[in-house]
């Protein structure tokens, strides 16, 4: 029995020895500077695959490309950078994750054409402006939050994002650029705010699950849109008028998942301040009954599973 209890204060010894000791940071493979001035802003890719770029001011060149854009695994650019570059991350297959911070103002054409592995992504509001297909091809994407800056979506946004389910265009934008969200074929409901007053040709084109459009305005504001050929996907959906939200997409990123139930859950135990009637408020009332509650978080759940038909909600 001494020997066993022994025995096992070594092994826990090892353990808390082995727990205390820090993960050895992954060995840098290449670096460099990828500014005008060669010395603003630094990159450095490690063995993992992490492309970390760092400093102040506007991207210029993109060196990684040539050399590693197979070996990219994810991306983190800190804040102080100001642009992503035209093509900057263009085929990078193997990037999962970008991180892109609130000091990025524009991202230009073709700045993530391609990325077949990245499967979310978040683009702050300081972004106010994004080039043609900047994020086309990204066949893996599941969800986009876009900024609330935006002016205007631009030509092949989306083109064959084969599998976004779901979008919500921010208010303020006025016009959705041809091929904007064509061949999106999982793509099932959108959210349009009344601002938008032109949606280009094709912008819809083939985007054949979508069933459900959430617009802001009157059904009269429908009709004065300026909708011009190649998008039967959305002019043959099911118009919800006045309503910019999804039921149960809380945090509005096209799309019901666990972290949605989370939001109402806290919500309903008042830790999350949603406004009576605002568009989070009415996404998590799932059920109708003019108040936030557990009940609601559990179905929205459910639904993030595939247990419950979030279309009985509308």
């Amino acid at each position: 029995m001494d020997l066993m209890k022994k025995t096992f204060s070594v092994l826990l010894a090892a353990c808390m020895l082995l727990c205390a000791v820090p993960a050895l940071a992954a060995e840098i493979v290449d670096s460099g500077t990828c500014d005008k001035d060669f010395k603003n802003i630094t990159w450095t890719l490690d063995a993992d695959g992490v492309l970390t770029i760092t400093g102040k001011g506007e991207m210029e060149y993109f060196p990684w490309r040539t050399r590693y854009f197979t070996r990219i695994t994810a991306v983190k650019i800190g804040y102080g950078v100001t642009n992503i570059h035209d093509s900057a991350f263009y085929e990078c297959n193997k990037m999962k994750t970008i991180s892109i911070p609130n000091s990025v103002t524009r991202i230009e054409r073709a700045a993530l054409y391609d990325c077949k592995s990245l499967t979310s992504l978040t683009i702050p509001d300081s972004v106010t402006t994004i080039e043609s297909s900047a994020f086309a091809h990204c066949w893996a994407l599941q969800e986009a939050k876009l900024s609330k800056n935006l002016k205007s979506l631009p030509t092949n946004l989306f083109y064959e994002c084969t599998s976004l389910t779901g979008a919500t265009i921010p208010s303020g934008v006025t016009s959705i650029g041809m091929n904007a969200f064509k061949l999106c074929t999982k793509l099932t409901s959108v959210t349009i705010p009344k601002s938008v007053t032109n949606v280009e040709s094709n912008a819809f084109n083939l985007c054949v699950s979508l069933t459900d459009v959430y617009y802001g305005g009157s059904e009269a504001d429908w009709k004065a849109i300026t909708v011009k050929d190649g998008n039967a996907p959305l002019t043959s959906a099911k118009i919800h008028y006045g309503q910019t939200y999804l039921p149960g997409d809380v945090d509005g990123n096209g799309k019901i998942t666990a972290a949605d139930a989370r939001l109402a859950l806290r919500k309903s135990v008042g830790l999350e301040n949603y406004a009576k009637n605002s568009p989070k408020f009415l996404a998590c009332d799932v059920n109708r009954d003019s108040k936030v509650t557990a009940a609601d978080a559990r179905l929205i759940l459910r639904a993030s599973v595939g247990l419950e038909n979030p279309k009985t909600w509308r």
